[in-house]
């Protein structure tokens, strides 16, 4: 009976040991999956942070979109306009092209001068021409016959005001 009750007790030991091991073992895997459900919530976060960035970032090209279209067709209709512009400055340079051809005037240069400066300058006591390019000169006018100089008078008077 002793031999038994020895062995009864050898075999309650190793399975106590086993028990102890297994229990051991239960709380290591309860560790490690209680780890990784927070990785896993961490991940979840992660994945609705990334979500709504991309939703942002949606958000924000359907928004660029439609300012850069909206750019886009103001930018079409000035440049619409522009050539329409283009075309009446077209017509006009006909229009002038076709009186200095009829004519036959070269093109002219209007030089204005200073004349409280002109007066000053030495050349001012030789008798020279007029227009006498050493003298000193407010401005030069360069244009096709008559135009430029009524264009030039009109700038002026508009400065004036």
């Amino acid at each position: 009976m002793d031999f038994l009750k020895c062995k009864s007790e050898l075999e309650y030991i190793k399975l106590l040991d086993k028990n102890i091991s297994l229990e051991l073992a239960n709380m290591k895997l309860e560790d490690t999956l209680t780890k990784k459900k927070d990785e896993l919530m961490w991940v979840k976060d992660d994945l609705l942070s990334a979500q709504k960035a991309v939703i942002e970032k949606d958000s924000f090209l359907q928004e660029t979109n439609f300012l850069l279209l909206e750019h886009i067709s103001k930018t079409s209709s000035e440049s619409k306009q522009n050539e329409a512009i283009g075309a009446c400055n077209h017509f006009h340079n006909s229009i002038t092209n076709h009186i200095h051809l009829k004519t036959g005037l070269p093109p002219m240069k209007l030089y204005l001068m200073d004349m409280d400066k002109a007066t000053r300058h030495k050349s001012s006591q030789i008798q020279s021409h007029s227009a006498s390019p050493s003298w000193p000169f407010l401005m030069l006018v360069t244009g096709k016959s008559g135009l430029a100089l009524i264009e030039l008078f009109k700038i002026k008077k508009d400065r004036s005001n």
